[in-house]
Order: C-alpha cells, then structure tokens, then sequence
C-alpha cells in the first residue's frame, strides 16, 4: 500500500521517484515476484504526457532506488554464498511447481515428492554434481520452461484455471485450511466467511472487494492518468501470481492494488445515487462480477481432513502432548491412509514412549506410501541403532542421504555411526559434506576433528577442535581432545592449557589429569 500511494503522490519530483523505488524493493524483498511491477512502472511513465527528457531522468531514478536495495542485498548474498543470488532461489522451484504436467494450479506438490520436498537435494542428484543456489533456481525453472514447450495446450490450460480464481472469492489455502480455522474465533468468523456448494457459493469479503475493484475500473476509465498507473501494477503482479500457483497469502499484494479500485467504485456510487441512470451503470458494472467471483468450475476444495489432523498432531507433538497428538495423527490416517507423514510422526512417538517394534512398523508403512522420505529412512537407522544392529542403522542412514544428499542430520548422523565402528575413513567423508552444509554445529565439528585425529591429520584435527572450542567453550571433552592434537603436534604448552580447562570443568575426567600429568 506504501509503494501505491507513493507511486500516486510522486508527480513529477524525481527524489519521490527514488523513493518510489525503494519502497517498491522492500515489497520485492518479501515478494518476489513483485519485481513484474518494475516494467509496468516504466510503461506507465513512457506513456505519460511530459517530455522525454523528463521520462528518461524520472525512470532513471526510479530504477536507481530499486536497484540500490536489492544489488545491496544481491552483494551481500554473493559474500556469504559466493554465488550472485539477487533475492532468494526459490523462485525457480515454485515457477516448475505451478507449470507441470501434474500442476493442478493451486497445490505447493513436487511431483514424485508431495508437498514434503527438498528442491536443492533433488537438483543436486538429478545433474549429480554439486550446484550453487542460483544454478538450482535455473535448473527448476527450466524444467517449467520445458513443460511450456512441450504441453503448450496444457499449459495455456492451467493458466486459464489460475488466472479465473485469481479473481476468484475463494481464499485457497496453501497448507492450512484458512475457513477451518475462522471457525474458532467469534471475530474471524464476521470477517471472513463461505457459504455455499463447491461450485455457487458467497465468499466475503474477497468476492466484493474484486468485483467493487472491476467496477471501479470501469467506471474511472475516463480518467487515465488516475487509474493506469495502479491497474498497470494490478495487471503486472496478477499476472506474475498465476504465472507461478495461486495461494490467498501470495495474492494478498493483488488484493491490497485493487482495494483503491474498490472504494473508487462505492464512492462513485454514492456520489450518484440521485441520478438513477447513473446507479443503474454502476449495477451493470458490479453485479455480473459479483456473480463470477462467487462461481468456481474448477469446485476447488480446502477441506482436507488428513492434513488437518496432521497439523494438529504436530502442534500437541511441539508441546509434548503424545496422546493427543497420537489421537489426531490416528484421525488423519482413518481420513487419508496414504498421506504422507502421518505414519512416519506416529512413529516418532512410539520411539519416545520406548514402543520400538511399533515405531519401526510406522516407519516401514512410511516408506512404502512415500518412498522418497529420507527421514523414514533416518528414524529406521535410530531403531536399528537402539536395537545394537549398527551395520542396519549405517544402510538404513546411507538410504537416507541417497533420498536427500543435502540431509545434514542424516549426514551427521551417518559420520557418527561409523566414528563408532572405527571406520574413520568413512566417516570424514560424511562428516565433512555436513560440515559444508552447516559450520556451527558443534556435534560435527567435535566428530570430524575426532575422525581427523584418528587418521593422523593432527593439523586439521587442531584446525577444526579450534572451531568447536569457539562455538563451545564448556564442553571439557572438546578441550581434550585438542589438547592430544596439540601433544602429538609437539605443541605441549597448548595441550598443557586445554587440558588445564578440561579439568577445571569436569574435576573428575580422569584421562585429562593423567595427560596432563604426562605434559
């Protein structure tokens, strides 16, 4: 709303232009694809009756309060990240998700995955080499480029499909069901409401706000230099929403362009009321879209009850409440047996009560329904782990990362377990690829110093513990086993005072006093 109204209020002074831009950058920052709206700026002040001189300085400094936030943003992701990445990468994945063969326009699934997915892990296995987020984002989009080539008549299809309930009363959900939820708070409930079937219903207020914005433009058509500039932008960002998937929550910046519209459309009314000829134009112009913004031929649904019960079940879980969470994620699998992940958390709670042979059972039926959950995988290797079959829990972790590469758990996990074999060799393979992927976890630092350590890498086991003591200096065992590093390095006097440490806070760690004794 910040960025309309400054765009409203700007006129011809180039320093409000510049602030035009900055504010624009902000939406873009939390809204991607608000970026579309930069173009359709620029086509309004080409278009504009001022001179040339004027349209070049005004679209210039407009383009330079844009550019001076996100190429701020896009430097400090490249610091960070070495690779240019000028807002997020997810803007690939998310355009293949709403462009697919399996699209159905609305839903956040990855086919194959579900709406449970890691899009880096898949890239990465799918070109097997390691890539940079932007070459992740590139990889997605060009699938979703590929399937426009490919099914152009499907692709025109959904585009229809998405662009209808764009304009559409409905609020479509992305993982909640938002109505299911109105239902609990007296407040909501008069705010925001649907009664009707699937296909003719009264969704408010969505339903009036979009046909009172449709009127309102085209009862101001007159008046072009008021209404081009915020319908070019309401255009521009509609555009880019369906161009992805349509969800309520990445729509919410088309609704708040078209309000103006709507209240242009109630005060055109009012300010006519005495002239019947006038009211009844405003009917022409608001009723028909009333009526299609209450129609959906697509009859989409929220109601899910599986996935209801499966977000319940994971907020009693959050707050340790098993038997209720048990209840819901029971309730969902009556609903819906092959939603993904209901068995995998019941299993979770069997492993917390200790029920290991029903864990493991949820585990299995887990992995049968969503065969590409790595996490089944993982909690199957923590069975096998707690039952003493170590060789079952490195297979069950090692199907793991192959269902996930970029798994740092797993990865960490899988380091671990062959630390406890004493196949160290293995173990620094694993450790160090969750190690790229997550630099402050103390656990890994501490394993892969340790697997440093035992293969006789004493400089980057001293490296590495260095790390581990930074992130955590209370932890006594980290302390020594830097110290047999620096002993076996030859470095006596820092062995001598990180062992000092490691029996100042542990008194009773024996090994550290007698190597201390030895220093």
């Amino acid at each position: 709303l910040a960025a309309l109204h400054s765009m409203l209020t700007a006129g011809l002074k180039w320093g409000r232009w510049f602030c035009v831009g900055l504010v624009l950058a902000l939406l873009i920052l939390v809204r991607p694809n608000a970026l579309l709206c930069v173009p359709a700026i620029l086509v309004y002040l080409c278009v504009t009756k001022i001179s040339l001189r004027s349209k070049v300085i005004l679209s210039l400094v407009f383009l330079c309060g844009v550019f001076i936030l996100l190429l701020s943003i896009g430097v400090r992701n490249y610091m960070v990240g070495k690779d240019f990445v000028l807002v997020n990468y997810s803007g690939g994945v998310n355009f293949y998700i709403g462009n697919n063969p399996e699209s159905d326009g609305i839903s956040a699934v990855l086919p194959g995955y579900g709406n449970d997915w890691d899009e880096y892990s898949i890239a990465e296995m799918r070109t097997s080499r390691a890539l940079k987020p932007s070459e992740v984002s590139r990889y997605w989009a060009t699938q979703g480029f590929d399937f426009m080539r490919s099914h152009t008549g499907q692709f025109i299809r959904l585009f229809i499909k998405k662009s209808f309930l764009l304009w559409n009363g409905k609020e479509i959900s992305n993982n909640q069901n938002i109505y299911r939820f109105v239902q609990q708070s007296l407040l909501l409930r008069s705010l925001l409401f649907f009664y009707g079937s699937s296909r003719w219903y009264f969704a408010f207020p969505s339903s009036l706000i979009l046909s009172l914005a449709i009127s309102g433009i085209i009862l101001n058509g007159k008046r072009k230099t008021a209404v081009l500039l915020p319908l070019l932008c309401v255009l521009a960002f509609g555009f880019s929403v369906a161009l992805f998937f349509v969800a309520s929550r990445y729509r919410m910046v088309f609704i708040a362009f078209l309000i103006p519209f709507s209240a242009a459309s109630v005060f055109w009314l009012i300010s006519h009321l005495r002239r019947k000829r006038e009211v009844f134009l405003w009917i022409l112009s608001f009723i028909p879209f009333l009526i299609m913004t209450n129609i959906d031929p697509y009859s989409v649904s929220m109601e899910n009850n599986a996935l209801e019960s499966y977000n319940l079940g994971n907020a009693y879980l959050q707050q340790g409440k098993l038997d209720k969470a048990k209840e819901f994620y029971r309730k969902g699998i009556k609903a819906n047996d092959h939603f993904p992940r209901l068995h995998l958390n019941l299993g979770t709670i069997y492993f917390k009560e200790n029920n290991i042979e029903q864990a493991e059972e949820e585990y299995l039926i887990e992995i049968s329904i969503n065969p590409q959950d790595a996490r089944a995988y993982h909690n199957l290797s923590l069975v096998c782990e707690r039952r003493g079959k170590i060789e079952d829990a490195i297979m069950y972790e090692r199907k793991a990362v192959e269902k996930m590469v970029r798994y740092t758990v797993a990865l960490g996990n899988l380091g671990r377990l062959y630390v406890k074999v004493e196949h160290y060799d293995s173990a620094l393979v694993f450790l160090q690829k969750a190690y790229r992927l997550e630099k402050k976890d103390g656990k890994i630092i501490s394993l892969l110093g340790l697997s440093n350590l035992k293969l006789g890498y004493y400089e980057e086991a001293i490296s590495i513990y260095e790390k581990a003591v930074q992130l955590n200096d209370e932890e006594p065992f980290v302390h020594y086993n830097l110290a047999i590093a620096f002993i076996v390095a030859g470095n006596l006097s820092e062995a001598r005072m990180h062992l000092l440490r490691a029996v100042t806070i542990k008194h009773d760690f024996a090994e550290a006093h007698y190597n201390l004794g030895l220093v």
